[in-house]
């Protein structure tokens, strides 16, 4: 997904934002560059974001990036 630069999840460290159960980050793509998260890691907008998500949050996971 990719995350939109009205998204919560945007310009803030992941450790402060409640991102919602069944949903997983497991990284991010940042022009060339591959990051493996963790609570520092900041998510700038139209970052592409690997997410894992339950059926039953996907759409919260779509919310969550902006969409």
């Amino acid at each position: 997904m990719e995350a939109l630069p009205r998204a919560r999840i945007v310009d803030r460290p992941l450790h402060q934002v409640n991102i919602p159960e069944g949903i997983m980050i497991g990284a991010i793509a940042h022009g060339d560059t591959i990051t493996i998260l963790r609570g520092d890691t900041v998510i700038e907008a139209y970052d592409r974001v690997l997410v894992f998500a339950l059926p039953q949050a996907v759409s919260k996971a779509a919310r969550l990036l902006g969409s």
